[in-house]
């Protein structure tokens, strides 16, 4: 789409900050979803690809894997599925589906620009078996650089046998949660916010009952695979087993930990999940057809691992401006409080309007302190044309002698010739100032225009 893409380019005359974090919504299925970038700035960097990041559950929401953010110096991509965390529910309940879950992730790459080889994909247990199921499917087309699956079971009935020895084990499900869930004691922060918010209407493995993969259609999955998992997890060798039919397989087995790992062992997890991230970056990995796809990239249109912003939300780049207005207090939104707004619309509305009355502001400024004090350095001008005649009367009439006449206009000579030079330099700083101000609100303006038309475009294909 060219109008994303010119919007893109207009932000990047805008001042940036070097980290950044920006929620929005998109509309999947009769559900609003929620998704959060880190870092979107880094977005389609070519040399650090970002990270799609799939929760668990089903219906168990991203707090638990927010700890992923602190990879270094990558763009971190989450979002909630829907009927769960801060997405609404599907209005429809046949929304509620491996094909459903996967037209969702389908929505929120196409939405965000990524496909193809542009970005790493990221499953956490349930999230794990998500990313198969996208990318086993026919029309999966363009693997991704590369594929994560964390504490991932190959089987739900497999996985739940494992499960219920484990409990047997342990002599009962408390004890099986401290061994095999998470191992820290007490409760942890991210846990308890994913648990308080988690779905009721597609929960748990029952909803995935008999999912399972299919070793051909692993073999057709070509990109380099981290297996991960932790020393006790209930999600056992066993269930991951079958996924060295991936072709490029790596498995990692972390010591001391269970199936929350990454909250386990953090510097663990992030060293050995980075470190695979940034071997596949500089490899070069996925972009090959998965499940023998053609061409046709899924999740991403023509985006490619050459950071093509052709699918950049509009909104990502409107919420760069009003962070960057806001942390570094620009003039442009004044006493205005931001936050207070109801609605995407209202904000840009007020950002639009404030544009044009800085704009207004600033060319009124220049000119109010400019051309003042230019004609100071004029009326200067006349001022020592009067003190030549005063003097000269002076001397005429015996007043002063003629010597201190001549020190006197000597000295005013060059005062008054410094004072008008740096009158005109202060009115042309200021003149500069306020160019590159209306440079800033141009750009600003520029952006408004083209989401208007971005806007009107989707409208009129709506009703067409």
């Amino acid at each position: 789409m060219p109008v994303p893409r010119v919007a893109a380019l207009a932000l990047l005359f805008l001042p940036r900050r070097a980290s950044t974090v920006v929620d929005g919504r998109l509309s999947s299925g009769g559900a609003s979803l929620w998704y959060r970038v880190h870092r979107p700035e880094l977005l389609f960097d070519a040399k650090r690809k970002p990270l799609l990041v799939l929760h668990g559950g089903p219906q168990v929401p991203s707090d638990y894997l927010f700890p992923l953010s602190k990879l270094k110096n990558r763009a971190v991509v989450f979002y909630d599925q829907a009927g769960c965390g801060r997405s609404n529910s599907a209005k429809d309940p046949s929304q509620y589906s491996v094909d459903a879950s996967v037209s969702e992730l389908l929505d929120v790459a196409t939405h965000l620009g990524l496909g193809g080889g542009n970005y790493h994909l990221y499953g956490q247990s349930w999230g794990g078996l998500l990313a198969y199921s996208f990318l086993s499917r026919p029309d999966a087309g363009r693997c991704p650089c590369s594929l994560t699956l964390s504490n991932s079971p190959a089987s739900v009935a497999l996985v739940e046998a494992e499960a219920m020895r484990l409990i047997e084990e342990q002599g009962s499900v408390e004890q099986f949660m401290a061994a095999h869930n998470c191992r820290l004691p007490g409760e942890q922060p991210e846990l308890t916010a994913a648990y308080a918010h988690a779905g009721t209407t597609w929960r748990g493995s029952g909803a995935i009952a008999g999912l399972e993969v299919d070793a051909g259609a692993l073999g057709r999955i070509g990109c380099p695979t981290l297996v991960l998992r932790g020393e006790h997890d209930f999600v056992t060798e066993a269930c991951v087993a079958p996924w060295s039919a991936l072709p490029e397989a790596t498995f990692v087995t972390l010591a001391g930990t269970s199936h929350h790992a990454l909250l386990e062992d953090t510097g663990a997890y992030l060293s050995s999940l980075g470190g695979f991230l940034c071997e596949s970056d500089a490899s070069g990995g996925g972009g090959g057809d998965a499940s023998g796809g053609g061409g046709a990239t899924s999740g991403g249109g023509d985006a490619s691992s050459s950071g093509d912003a052709s699918g950049i939300d509009l909104e990502i780049d409107l919420q760069r401006v009003r962070l960057q207005m806001r942390e570094e207090e620009d003039s442009l939104t004044g006493d205005f409080d931001l936050d207070d707004s109801d609605t995407w619309a209202a904000e840009t509305e007020l950002l639009r309007a404030r544009t044009a009355k800085s704009e207004a502001g600033a060319i009124k400024a220049a000119r109010k302190e400019k051309y003042p004090l230019t004609g100071t350095a004029l009326y200067g001008g006349v001022l020592f044309a009067a003190a030549v005649l005063g003097a000269q009367y002076a001397v005429k009439e015996g007043l002063v002698p003629a010597e201190l006449s001549l020190a006197a206009l000597a000295l005013t000579g060059p005062v008054l010739a410094a004072s008008g030079s740096l009158a005109n330099w202060r009115g042309e700083d200021i003149e500069e100032s306020a160019g590159q101000k209306r440079t800033y609100t141009e750009n600003l303006q520029t952006f408004f225009r083209l989401k208007d038309e971005a806007s009107d475009g989707e409208d009129e294909g709506n009703e067409a």
